[in-house]
């Protein structure tokens, strides 16, 4: 398995072309991820003033699915709060998708209702527990929501972590598959699994 990882400034590099970040705007792009690293997020990236931090494969991929999730109007804090509520769920997606290169015949997709997100931040905030309301993996649950909910958001995994495996190579952070590699099949370690539980 190939350990990659990312200096800040070649994260920023790496957000500000997943997200199509103009130049003029990489100045609140740069603020946006300070305030995700003081919220603690991703796991294991806020180590204190002056300390240089270093971004594994996981903490790529945990830094832009926030990213995307504050795109689609959620804020930082329940960003964070939903994440780490439901990153059970999450992670083993993530590392399907990144054992099969991202060429899956279906779509991996990240759901987003937001009622079930102001319940479940509500569950956070009372007992530590969050509860989907369908239960994942349910293979009918895209087909369910286009019949009966007016709205959801939706975040394509396998897309997302194609062009997060583009991107690397063409920026030239890391050779061709490494970040694949790197994630495929991989179990975060307790200290930063811990991390993202509520």
């Amino acid at each position: 398995m190939d350990a990659i990882w990312l200096t800040r400034e070649q994260l920023q590099a790496l957000m500000m072309r997943l997200h199509n970040v103009i130049p003029e705007r990489r100045i609140a792009l740069m603020g946006r991820l300070k305030h995700l690293q003081r919220l603690g997020w991703p796991p294991d990236s806020n180590l204190g003033k002056g300390k240089r931090v270093r971004y594994s494969a996981q903490q790529i991929v945990l830094v832009a699915l926030a990213l995307e999730m504050i795109q689609l109007g959620l804020t930082p804090e329940r960003t964070v709060k939903t994440l780490q509520a439901h990153f059970a769920y999450i992670w083993p997606v993530v590392s399907g998708v990144a054992g099969a290169r991202g060429k899956m015949s279906k779509p991996s997709l990240l759901i987003l209702d937001p009622a079930a997100l102001s319940n479940a931040l509500d569950s956070i905030e009372g007992d530590g527990e969050a509860v989907p309301d369908r239960a994942p993996g349910d293979s009918d649950l895209l087909e369910h929501w286009t019949k009966t909910e007016r709205r959801a958001s939706v975040i394509s995994m396998n897309i997302l972590l194609k062009d997060t495996d583009r991107l690397l190579v063409e920026l030239e952070f890391v050779k061709p598959g490494a970040f694949f590699n790197s994630l495929q099949g991989h179990r975060l370690a307790d200290s930063f699994a811990q991390g993202v539980r509520p």
